[in-house]
């Protein structure tokens, strides 16, 4: 292979990326050996250090193993990034001299969600819109596709996929490069089953001779497709190129390393997670199970209206500057919990949300459901204590600590498990993190749960729902009532304001006592 046709020198010459991000040597490490092919062993020493870490003490990797890599990642590496831009360049320089007359080869990304996906393939677009040689190559373009003729007269297309049942999606096609982002994380949409392994099988044996399936994720859990392949190769390739890169090895420059710190300080477990690739170990597994969360969707919208004297319950979990702020409100109609309104607010990068509209938002949703005491932890009690005053709500503490959190969820569990749960089916976030929820036992038989912490949010939704059916089981009923009981004072209150003394003068309304002389009015009330 020649420098020209080296990966390398595409990212520096032909799409020219570092005329806006500079590359580290790190990356530029993991650039060689995992998509142009050098060993360690050729690399220079302040390479070879960096090489070690990455992909432990190999100096050869054998041909057979250069077909698949195995990239578990830190956050913020550019990972996701460089893997797309490789797809780009497999896709002008593969070869395609096995294709039959008319035949199109394929450079699939798939991820969990077509969300995510487009991300992706943003990455690809966007290199080919900024690089007049390959754009004039495009003879067609969707918001998830993009077809190109190569000068050789071959046509091949980009397309983004979501990890489907089977890998249903992913067959059929003739591939030159597949790209299986966050494969740590996918599932299929309609069953809720990991399916990583289906997906990378369907894609593995449809890669043409001397193309690439990359095999990328941000940790979680010690199992599935990039955890075995890294387990067999890290170290000790055979069958994958099998690299470890976590945050600070691949990027060190001072506002990542502000990031990771903060990060560290305020959820230490996620920090080793989401930045040093440590996965969750220790028979960690999802929470909820998949065909209870299915059995619980229902077709109709998510919002729904309040239905007089049910018991209700509001849980919110409040985030400003990182994390969203959700609201969830739960009504229990003829048994079943119903979840009747979601409300997801998200901070803009550089403006977190401001507490007061935040509590003012939620507080019309409360107010809609008669709900007055909406239940949260107390994170952010001192903050939004005097905004929740100012809406006429009084916030409900959730149970508190390890054992509080446990108890809601367990609640929350039961009632789902027992099929009393009703989920609109429009609500695809809270389905996707309900179903990202993972428990794992603890030393002394304790068991922790946690949510993976992505783009996405950290589990926002799935909190404020676990306490809205939380309140509404514990105190919903008890709500209920003094919420009638409440409404009723006000409206004696209101015909006390409004009661006028008609009968003391003999008129058969109050208009007479209007139309007496003000020295008789006087007198009518002493």
């Amino acid at each position: 292979m020649t420098d020209r046709q080296t990966f390398e020198h595409f990212l520096r010459s032909v799409v020219q990326v570092e005329r806006s991000v500079q590359l580290t040597l790190a990356q530029w490490v993991l650039v060689r050996v995992c998509f142009d092919g050098a060993d360690p062993a050729d690399l220079s020493e302040p390479e070879q250090a960096i090489a070690r870490e990455l992909f432990g003490d190999v100096h050869r990797f054998p041909p057979e193993a250069r077909h698949v890599l195995a990239l578990l990642k830190g956050a913020r590496i550019g990972g996701s990034w460089l893997c797309a831009l490789y797809v780009l360049y497999a896709a002008l320089t593969c070869s395609l001299a096995g294709l039959a007359v008319g035949e199109i080869a394929f450079g699939v990304i798939v991820c969990p969600d077509l969300r995510l996906a487009a991300q992706a393939f943003r990455y690809v677009a966007g290199a080919v819109d900024a690089t007049p040689a390959i754009a004039r190559l495009v003879t067609s373009r969707s918001s998830d596709s993009i077809t190109l003729r190569r000068p050789d007269g071959y046509v091949i297309t980009i397309e983004c996929l979501p990890a489907s049942r089977g890998g249903a999606a992913t067959r059929g096609r003739t591939l030159f490069a597949a790209l299986l982002d966050e494969a740590a994380f996918f599932r299929d949409a309609d069953s809720g089953q990991v399916n990583d392994l289906e997906t990378y099988r369907s894609v593995v044996v449809r890669v043409l001779p001397g193309g690439k399936v990359l095999v990328v994720s941000t940790a979680w859990l010690e199992s599935g497709v990039l955890f075995d392949l890294v387990q067999r190769n890290h170290g000790h390739p055979e069958t994958a190129v099998a690299c470890i890169a976590p945050t600070l090895t691949m990027r060190d420059d001072a506002r990542i390393r502000t990031i990771v710190e903060e990060e560290r300080q305020r959820d230490p477990d996620n920090a080793a997670r989401e930045f040093d690739c440590q996965v969750l170990g220790g028979g960690a597994s999802m929470y909820f199970d998949a065909a209870a969360i299915n059995g619980s969707l229902r077709d109709g919208p998510i919002n729904v209206a309040p239905v007089a004297g049910a018991a209700t319950g509001a849980g919110a979990d409040f985030g400003f500057v990182h994390d969203s702020s959700a609201l969830a409100i739960v009504q229990i109609v003829a048994g079943y919990y119903q979840l009747s309104e979601l409300l997801e607010l998200r901070p803009a990068k550089g403006a977190p949300l401001q507490p007061s509209w935040v509590v003012g938002q939620f507080a019309l949703s409360c107010q809609r459901y008669g709900v007055r005491r909406p239940a949260a932890d107390g994170h952010y009690r001192e903050a939004i204590r005097e905004h929740l005053k100012a809406n006429e709500l009084e916030l409900r503490p959730l149970p508190e600590g390890h054992s509080g959190k446990l108890e809601q969820y367990s609640q929350t569990r039961a009632l789902l498990h027992e099929g009393v749960c009703r989920i609109s089916r429009d609500a695809t976030r809270l389905v996707t993190q309900l179903r990202e929820v993972v428990s794992k036992p603890t030393p002394g038989g304790g068991l922790s749960i946690s949510s993976p912490r992505k783009q996405s949010g950290h589990g926002d939704l799935v909190s404020a729902y676990v306490g809205a059916v939380w309140s509404a089981a514990q105190h919903g009923a008890r709500d209920a009532k003094n919420s009638r009981a409440y409404s009723q004072m006000r409206e004696r209150g209101r015909r006390l304001r409004n009661w006028r003394p008609a009968n003391l003068f003999g008129g058969g309304n109050d208009s007479g006592w209007h139309d007496l002389p003000p020295h008789q009015r006087r007198r009518g009330g002493q």
